[in-house]
């Protein structure tokens, strides 16, 4: 148990914020009762802030906090103004402060002021016993564990995106696809070459997208044996040219 003195008066941090749903009850309370009407917003971060450390830490010990590190994390733009927000953090009730040094960081932790703890006796709290406490109870309580590990965790996963399944051809698919590109594939030929190797692409990939390799067909057979004349592409595709 840590032991910290503010003002001559010996405090100890409380015991008893473990697995009781806290943070959330602690945030829930200060938006229910519109406390930033009274705190400001300055004030209002500050005790967040500092509720959200004491989560981090598992409520283990309170949160020390360098004045810089206060107003990096809050945006409170200068020393002065974090000062001010914490005095009134302190006046409501809302923030116990243990001044430090030079070498050692001060310590905070946040309060729940009588005017606040009506609205925190609305949120379950986990040390209740369990047979007064109902499923949903556990189920929203289980959620709220420890808000601001996962609020501060990015997901690393990435959904993969569904390739459409492959759906084989007919030769009248093929002859269509190559009539409307006017190409240079002979429909019949791509089609014999593709069923005698199961759909199968080089490197002994299964072909995906039939479409695709009928334009590789075609850049191929533009550097070796594109037709030059009617009668050369009638042949080869099975269409004679649109005049």
């Amino acid at each position: 148990m840590e032991i910290h003195r503010s003002g001559g008066a010996a405090m100890n941090y409380p015991t008893d914020r473990k697995n009781s749903g806290y943070f959330a009850r602690f945030t829930k309370a200060l938006f229910a009762s519109n406390a930033v009407s009274e705190t400001g917003k300055d004030a209002f971060l500050l005790v967040l802030y500092v509720a959200s450390i004491e989560d981090r830490t598992h409520y283990n010990k309170p949160a020390k906090l360098w004045r810089s590190q206060l107003m990096e994390a809050t945006a409170i733009s200068s020393p002065k103004a974090i000062l001010a927000a914490r005095s009134k953090a302190i006046e409501l009730g809302l923030l116990h402060y243990c001044e430090g040094s030079r070498t050692s960081q001060p310590i905070y932790w946040t309060l729940v002021p009588s005017w606040l703890e009506l609205h925190m006796r609305r949120v379950p709290n986990r040390n209740v016993k369990t047979a007064t406490r109902s499923k949903s109870e556990h189920e929203t309580e289980h959620e709220t564990e420890h808000e601001t590990e996962r609020l501060q965790e990015p997901s690393t996963h990435i959904p993969k995106e569904k390739r459409p399944r492959f759906e084989k051809p007919s030769l009248n698919d093929v002859k269509a696809y190559c009539t409307e590109r006017r190409s240079t594939v002979n429909p019949e030929r791509f089609m014999d070459y593709y069923e005698a190797n199961g759909w199968i692409q080089g490197k002994g990939k299964p072909i995906r997208d039939w479409k695709a390799a009928v334009r590789t067909w075609e850049k191929n057979g533009i550097k070796n044996a594109k037709p030059s004349t009617d009668d050369e592409y009638e042949d080869y595709t099975g269409k004679g040219r649109k005049s």
